[in-house]
C-alpha cells in the first residue's frame, strides 16, 4: 500500500510541476504586450470560460446535423475543417482561463466567484456531446471505454452536487485537471484526421480514465474525512452543552 501511495504522490507531483511550468509560461504571455490590449478591453477568465460554452453549443449543433445526415465518422470536408478550428480554440480556452484567473487574483481584480463552478460545466458541455456522438460509430469495446469516461464525468458531477448539498466544497485535484487534457487529446485524435485515429484515441482515453478514477477516489476520501470531522465537531459541541 505504501508503494502505491508513493507512486500516486510521485505522479501527482509530476503533474503539479508540469502544471506550474505551463501556467507560469502562460502568465508571462498574458503579461506581455501581445495580450495587453485584450486585457484592457475586458478579457477575463470567466469570459474565456463563457466562450468555451458558446463553442460547445456550436459543436453540439454541428454534431446533431451530422447525426441527422447520417455522416457517421466520415465527416464532410467543410465540417471537419470547422471542427478543426473550433475544437482546438475551445480547448485552448480551458488551458488559458486558469492562469488568467490566478493573475486576476494577483492584480486584485474583482471576480464574481463563479469561475470555479463554470469551468467543470463548460468542460463537460464541450466533451460529452462529442463522446456521445462517436460512441455510436466506434467498435463496441472502444465505445465501452468511452462509456466509462462518460460515467466517470457524471459520477464526478453527482459527487460534487452531493458535497454541495452538505455545504462541503471539494476543490478540483491535479488528477481531474490532467484528465481533461487527455480527454481533449482523445477528442482531437478523432477529428484532426480524415478518419478517426483509433489507436491514439484508445491511448489517450485509457490515460484519462485512469486519472479520472484516481481523482474520484481522492474526492471520496476527502468527503469521507470532512464528514467525519464534522461529526466529531458536532459530537464535541453536544458533549460540552451536556
Amino acid at each position: 500500500m505504501k508503494e502505491k501511495k508513493g507512486l500516486l504522490d510521485a505522479v501527482a507531483s509530476f503533474f503539479e510541476w508540469a502544471n506550474r511550468i505551463r501556467d507560469g509560461k502562460l502568465q508571462m504571455l498574458f503579461e506581455s504586450r501581445l495580450f495587453a490590449p485584450l486585457l484592457l478591453f475586458g478579457l477575463t477568465a470567466n469570459a474565456l470560460t463563457r466562450l468555451r460554452e458558446i463553442l460547445a453549443v456550436v459543436v453540439a449543433g454541428i454534431l446533431i446535423h451530422c447525426f441527422r445526415q447520417g455522416y457517421g465518422t466520415s465527416l464532410p470536408a467543410d465540417i471537419q475543417w470547422a471542427l478543426t478550428i473550433i475544437l482546438p480554440t475551445a480547448f485552448a480556452t480551458d488551458l488559458l482561463d486558469g492562469p488568467l484567473a490566478s493573475l486576476e487574483k494577483k492584480w486584485k481584480r474583482v471576480s464574481d466567484g463563479k469561475g470555479a463552478h463554470l469551468d467543470p460545466f463548460a468542460d463537460k458541455l464541450l466533451s460529452l456531446p462529442i463522446l456521445f456522438y462517436y460512441i455510436l460509430y466506434l467498435d463496441w469495446w472502444v465505445g465501452g471505454l468511452v462509456s466509462l469516461i462518460i460515467a466517470g464525468d457524471i459520477l464526478g458531477t453527482a459527487f460534487r452536487r452531493y458535497a454541495g448539498m452538505r455545504k462541503i466544497q471539494i476543490p478540483a485535484n491535479i488528477f481531474g485537471k490532467s484528465k481533461m487534457v487527455f480527454v481533449g487529446a482523445a477528442i482531437l485524435s478523432l477529428v484532426l484526421w480524415e478518419k478517426p485515429n483509433v489507436f491514439l484515441f484508445i491511448v489517450f482515453c485509457s490515460i484519462a480514465l485512469t486519472l479520472g478514477t484516481v481523482s474520484i477516489f481522492r474526492h471520496a476520501f476527502l468527503l469521507k474525512y470532512t464528514l467525519a470531522v464534522y461529526r466529531e465537531t458536532a459530537g464535541a459541541e453536544v458533549r460540552r452543552e451536556a
